[in-house]
């Protein structure tokens, strides 16, 4: 009895140990290395919720221990990242404000854990999916596409980057849950859409198809909501 309960617990523990091994990753200089950590470390997230869920294995423990995993593998690892970016590129005072994303994902992980209305959408930009929005842009980088240059050349973008997504993870946009309770069509639309239109980036972009596929996620995510914004009182 005790082991199944704690079975979403021991994958919860690989996510976190992935974003420590992540972290000192990118401190050597190998984002490559780190975002297949980062990547593990989503796959161990799935799973622990999976289990939860599947097991009925769900705590309160869990769920703040779930917390503090996510705050190292999709809060820090991810300000790491883009500090790895604005030191390739800028100077003075500019690495330091990504670690403004590692703030922002800590409030908005708070938020999360005090908020049980978040089911079937979450309530401001999840924290994996910026992180992925952050790793695709370093892959991008790394990759050397002309047409992003002036991007990584300008740091006052990177800037305006690091301030979007902090707003965004901590605003009242609803953002869509890739959690399915049913397998049909109703209901799902949107969720088939964001995975399949992924999956067909990231097999002909590879690692920097990361970043368009995560902003897909943003842009189909935000047009749904503003949609059930404007759609009228029944």
């Amino acid at each position: 009895m005790k082991i199944r309960k704690n079975i979403p617990n021991f994958f919860t523990s690989l996510n976190l140990l992935a974003g420590c091994f992540g972290i000192v990753a990118i401190s050597q200089n190998s984002p490559r290395e780190a975002t297949m950590f980062i990547i593990a470390g989503a796959v161990f997230d799935f799973f622990d919720g999976f289990f939860a869920r599947s097991l009925k294995a769900g705590s309160a423990f869990g769920k703040e221990f779930d917390s503090l995993a996510d705050m190292i593998t999709f809060g820090l690892l991810p300000a790491f990242f883009m500090y790895f970016l604005f030191i390739e590129n800028a100077s003075g005072y500019y690495p330091y404000l990504s670690f403004l994303i590692a703030l922002a994902a800590g409030l908005r992980l708070a938020r999360f854990n005090i908020n049980d209305d978040q089911k079937e959408n979450f309530i401001g930009l999840p924290t994996p999916a910026n992180a992925f929005l952050v790793v695709g842009l370093v892959n991008i980088y790394l990759a050397d596409w002309e047409s992003f240059r002036y991007v990584f050349n300008d740091p006052n973008i990177l800037m305006a980057v690091v301030f979007i997504m902090a707003i965004l993870m901590n605003s009242k946009i609803q953002f869509i849950s890739l959690k399915f309770t049913t397998s049909g069509w109703k209901g799902n639309k949107y969720r088939y859409i964001v995975i399949a239109t992924g999956t067909v980036l990231i097999i002909f972009l590879h690692f920097q198809g990361i970043f368009f596929a995560m902003f897909f996620y943003l842009i189909i995510s935000m047009y749904r909501h503003f949609l059930l914004f404007l759609r009228p009182a029944s």
